[in-house]
């Protein structure tokens, strides 16, 4: 069996340290809108059964039976990382995020999940759930603040810079180190956390199941999900075509499968790794971002037959064309899998340009022999049951603390200045209290949508309608973070409002 621990060294992470003239192609591969999550390879006919379950480690984790709750963070860089982190926030509060089994990332959707499980902990008390270290009311606001300040993630500047110097780390190597720097956390230090140090939380029950989504690229896939994905889990390491593989001396770290799995440029940000088993050709696999072969993070849940799947789907989709869920239901259709959300389904079926009515969507994957998994799909936008919510909070006679703009930048200038003390003041507020976050998703969509007319009307290359800005920008202000965070909190509260009401029954 061999041994997965990799050295530091750059020579082992191989990535390119070029030329003025990469630096040129980098910059423009990073300011295209989607550039990096075409699904493919496409389905070939050949499609044999995707199996439940992929080992007897993991069968030991999430014993005989499938998981009861899954869920799914999808790819779009930044952007999917902060609506994602809201989304979170909204099913802790909301008492859901501490039922989930298992939870599937890919990409952007991974920065939100190193993010959670970077900090997370042995807890001495049950009533403080999964996340609390990050999103219990006494420490959100300085987790929040931390996030909102260093928003300028992975500049076009800082990638240009480093292709052009021939010194310092090389492409993967400095991803990662932005990556600790924005979302990890002194816990993870150099990379400390490794997969395999996942594994006794998730038996104890203490913290949900990781998955972290990649696209093998060498040797290359052919067979769409059949080898095309690839998982790191805390059990094993591997994809349904060649085997899946238990660590052995050692797994790969925590943050280096997150860089990976959001290796969207793949020419910079794929690595090779040592093969996981003699079944691969060669002595090192190549592999890229999750979201070249399946960019919602649900298909590893489907397979498994999680019997309850919530997908937040952060994807840049200006058009609402569901391209990664139509990508889904035609792969698994494939295998024998029939995926349908009625209220997608039909707002497809009538054609694009028109505004979605609501934030959840709910479906099911029927499996072959009757077996379903419910789906509870949440998908950025600004919904009418958004605007409604909008117009409501704008009517109310009411003047919460944090309704006016004055009170939000002092929110700001705390952050910036004294973070600590910002825990201390804005905790009584209860930062996450739904009116922070209409007042700041609503303003910077009017701001951008309506008061930049210019912008909003280019379209194509450069798409500034909120909330569907490029995937290529990596550098977010402020304003623009809390309102992405803003927006994922509040389109998950109509998840955490239809379970409670019993959607799950």
């Amino acid at each position: 069996m061999p041994n997965h621990e990799l050295p530091t060294a750059t020579s082992r992470i191989r990535g390119p340290r070029t030329s003025i003239a990469f630096a040129a192609a980098l910059l423009a591969l990073t300011t295209l809108p989607a550039c990096s999550y075409k699904l493919s390879p496409e389905v070939s006919p050949w499609a044999p059964p995707l199996p439940a379950t992929v080992s007897e480690a993991e069968r030991r984790i999430l014993g005989s039976d499938p998981p009861e709750w899954g869920l799914a963070l999808s790819g779009g860089g930044l952007r999917s990382a902060l609506f994602s982190i809201g989304a979170l926030k909204a099913m802790y509060d909301g008492r859901l995020l501490e039922r989930m089994d298992v939870v599937s990332s890919v990409s952007g959707g991974g920065y939100a999940a190193y993010w959670l499980y970077s900090q997370d902990q042995p807890r001495a008390s049950p009533a403080r759930p999964f996340g609390s270290e990050r999103l219990a009311p006494g420490v959100y606001p300085r987790e929040l603040c931390s996030i909102l300040t260093s928003g300028n993630f992975y500049t076009n500047w800082r990638g240009i810079r480093n292709a052009i110097s021939p010194f310092g780390p090389s492409f993967p190597q400095d991803y990662m180190i932005a990556l600790r720097r924005t979302f990890g956390s002194p816990r993870d230090g150099a990379g400390e956390i490794r997969m395999h140090t996942l594994l006794s939380r998730a038996a104890s029950g203490e913290a949900p199941y990781l998955i972290v989504n990649a696209t093998l690229r060498s040797p290359r896939a052919r067979e769409g999900y059949v080898d095309g994905l690839f998982e790191f889990t805390p059990t094993h390491i591997g994809n349904t075509r060649y085997g899946y593989e238990e660590w052995g001396g050692g797994s790969i770290p925590l943050v280096q499968a997150i860089a990976i799995s959001g290796a969207a440029v793949s020419l910079a940000l794929k690595q090779s790794i040592s093969s996981p088993s003699e079944a691969y050709p060669g002595s090192a696999i190549t592999l890229s971002d999750g979201g070249h072969s399946e960019n919602l993070g649900a298909a590893a849940l489907i397979r498994r037959g999680v019997r309850n799947i919530v997908v937040v789907d952060g994807e840049h989709d200006p058009e609402y064309t569901f391209g990664s869920y139509v990508k889904l239901k035609e792969r698994f259709r494939a295998h024998g899998v029939r995926i349908e959300i009625p209220s997608i389904d039909t707002f497809l079926g009538a054609g694009n340009g028109r505004a979605l009515r609501t934030s959840l969507h709910v479906g099911r994957a029927i499996h072959p022999g009757g077996a379903q998994s419910r789906l509870y799909y949440v998908k950025m936008s600004l919904p009418e049951s958004y605007a409604d919510d909008i117009r409501e909070y704008l009517a109310a006679d009411d003047r919460s603390p944090v309704r006016d703009s004055a009170a939000v930048q002092a929110y700001f200038d705390d952050c910036r200045n004294q973070p600590a003390s910002a825990t201390e003041r804005w905790a009584g507020v209860d930062i996450h209290d739904a009116d922070l976050y209409r007042y700041a998703s609503s303003s910077y969509a009017q701001y951008l949508n309506r008061d930049r007319p210019l912008l909003s009307r280019l379209g194509g290359f450069l798409t500034y309608q909120f909330p569907h800005t490029t995937t290529g920008d990596q550098s977010f202000f402020l304003d623009q973070s809390l309102a992405y965070v803003g927006l994922g909190y509040l389109q998950t509260q109509e998840l955490v409002g239809a379970v409670a009401g019993g959607a799950d029954r």
